[in-house]
């Protein structure tokens, strides 16, 4: 069954001016992923932000349009993480907004980072891209915390445990009760090692 969750408007009239430009925006960062995978990066937060605010104007998800945005996200991140993950130099073949697009793999980069790979999850999952899910729990933690902290940046470490707790989860293998604990443990506000612990109390905690 489906329930719909009144909420109020989030949309502005700017944001239906600026989803004309949606299409192009998602064939220009698509296209960069052939040209530029040294900086795909770049292209996360454009298809993150359309795909927001693409929610934002249809909050029903009924036009087309919406699904474009998301499911562009939804694949820029994925490309990230096999241009990323994969060893350096091998090529690949990625779908990317109605195009297979054929670039190289640069090996780990600092993007290839917690962060991004809960988004990245987040974005399979709602697309219901059951591979991409997978492929994305065969990552291990340990290069994620390897990759994403190389350039000097932190995470709190619960992060850590609950990428593990979902990767356990979704292969179903041990380790889930004690990757939830953990990250429910650590991500307490008085258990924070850096950044406002009213971020962990409001948004956070429990994961």
């Amino acid at each position: 069954m489906t329930y719909s969750i009144p909420r109020h408007d989030a949309s502005v009239p700017g944001y239906t001016i600026s989803a004309k430009d949606h299409p192009e925006e998602r064939e220009t960062e698509a296209s960069d992923v052939e040209d530029y995978p040294d900086s795909i990066d770049l292209s996360l937060n454009p298809l993150d932000l359309n795909a927001k605010v693409s929610l934002a104007i249809d909050p029903d998800a009924a036009q087309l349009e919406t699904w474009e945005d998301w499911v562009a996200a939804m694949q820029i991140y994925n490309a990230m993480f096999e241009v990323t993950t994969n060893p350096e130099g091998t090529e690949l073949e990625l779908m990317v907004n109605h195009k297979v697009r054929r670039t190289t793999a640069t090996g780990p980069r600092y993007c290839t980072n917690a962060g991004n790979w809960l988004t990245a999850f987040y974005y399979a999952v709602t697309c219901r891209e059951e591979a991409r899910r997978r492929r994305l729990c065969e990552i291990p933690v340990e290069l994620l915390r390897e990759a994403g902290e190389s350039d000097g940046a932190q995470y709190n470490p619960y992060v850590y445990h609950w990428v593990a707790a979902l990767q356990a989860y979704v292969l179903n293998r041990p380790g889930l009760g004690e990757g939830l604990a953990a990250a429910l443990e650590l991500s307490d506000p008085e258990r924070v090692e850096f950044g406002p612990a009213e971020i962990l109390n409001k948004l956070t905690f429990p994961p």
